[in-house]
């Protein structure tokens, strides 16, 4: 068989075949679209690690910017034996619009609250010593800004040579979160009401990282967050965790329902 009758054989064989319809540019464009697609598919996963991991990570560095409030789902809530465990979403008090402050007036509460602090610390906790509190602010300490809707400070103390913190977060009212809804979404211990405002603890275990946090949610619409940590969060890299927390929830709540401490 020669050459020329194999060309013509392959010939005949393809006749009936249809025509390829290939478009280039179609060809590429469509690859573009693949390549794009998973990059925003995988840039979605990054984002929700990261978001994750910062909802654990922030309140180890001064937790600016997250209060505890904003708890990530994976975190396990627990109460204390005889206590009464809340699922139920509790209505808001909080007015509609928050009120508006300017950063200077900001600062100068934030300063009031500070000097309060360092004498309403040892009232709460009577066993606590060399307490340290740290500089309020908002995302970064000492840093505001007008119609800013939260100051938050560090509380550094001593309890039987450890370290502890506690990390105070104040809202002005009318925020719209958190509120008992949010924070009870989980499980929350119902406390005693003050002065007409509802109280409600939650407690976190997060390894060896350990939160108890109290909340006081005020007639006015304003709330005061109190979370103590088993660890001193502004101290020395690596944190050094203790196995258990000293701070009990009615001391926590002491602070939160002082009057002096609010916007």
């Amino acid at each position: 068989m020669s050459e020329e009758d194999v060309r013509g054989g392959l010939r005949d064989a393809v006749a009936e075949e249809p025509p390829l319809d290939f478009d280039a540019d179609a060809l590429v464009a469509t690859a573009r679209q693949q390549v794009s697609r998973r990059r925003a598919l995988i840039g979605v996963g990054v984002a929700t690690v990261a978001v994750a991991v910062a909802a654990v990570a922030v309140p180890a560095v001064f937790g600016r910017g997250a209060p505890v409030a904003n708890r990530p789902a994976s975190t396990t809530s627990t109460t204390t034996p005889g206590t009464t465990l809340t699922t139920t979403p509790v209505p808001s008090t909080s007015s509609a619009v928050p009120r508006q402050y300017t950063r200077e007036e900001l600062r100068r509460r934030s300063q009031q609250m500070a000097s309060h602090l360092l004498r309403a610390t040892p009232v709460a906790l009577p066993e606590a010593s060399a307490i340290d509190v740290g500089e309020f602010g908002g995302e970064a300490a000492g840093q505001f800004y007008d119609g800013q809707t939260y100051v938050n400070a560090p509380v550094s103390f001593t309890i039987d040579d450890a370290r502890y913190s506690i990390f105070v977060t104040v809202w002005v009212p009318g925020v719209a979160d958190p509120s008992p809804a949010t924070v009870c979404a989980v499980a929350c211990q119902a406390l005693d009401d003050e002065d007409g405002g509802q109280v409600v603890a939650t407690s976190d275990d997060l390894g060896e990282q350990r939160i108890q946090t109290v909340y006081h949610f005020r007639k006015d619409g304003g709330v005061v967050q109190i979370a103590g940590y088993n660890y001193d969060m502004a101290g020395d890299v690596p944190a050094m965790y203790m196995p258990a927390m000293p701070m009990t929830a009615d001391q926590l709540k002491t602070l939160a329902t002082d009057s002096e401490l609010g916007l």
